[in-house]
């Protein structure tokens, strides 16, 4: 995603994106996103300096937040609630550590 995309003097693209974000599992649940501007040079490299951290504590888990547009990255009508959001992370974390694991992953398909 690029965020703030400009093209300044000399045919220099920039833009700022999550670098990384770190999830912490505790009584209130927080996420903490981090960001950083990406400069790509003329001659095509790339430089990127960290901008900061963006904290989130879930204190209300029905509490909407906007979805944006795949594509363009705007906005949409769509929304997910924090809860939503944080079992979604949950489920990844615990796909990722039952393949670590060695376990059989099934998905339930009970279409009646």
């Amino acid at each position: 995603m690029n965020y703030k995309e400009e093209i300044v003097e000399g045919a220099i693209t920039k833009w700022r994106r999550m670098s990384h974000g770190v999830v912490t599992n505790s009584d209130v649940p927080k996420i903490e996103l981090h960001d950083e501007d990406v400069t790509v040079l003329p001659d095509g490299s790339r430089i990127s300096q960290y901008v900061g951290s963006l904290p989130y504590s879930m204190t209300d888990p029905t509490v909407e937040i906007p979805l944006v547009d795949p594509e363009t990255f705007e906005p949409s009508e769509t929304t997910m609630t924090a809860g939503q959001i944080w079992l979604a992370m949950a489920s990844v974390y615990l796909w990722l550590a039952r393949q670590r694991d060695g376990e059989t992953i099934s998905v339930n398909n009970n279409a009646e």
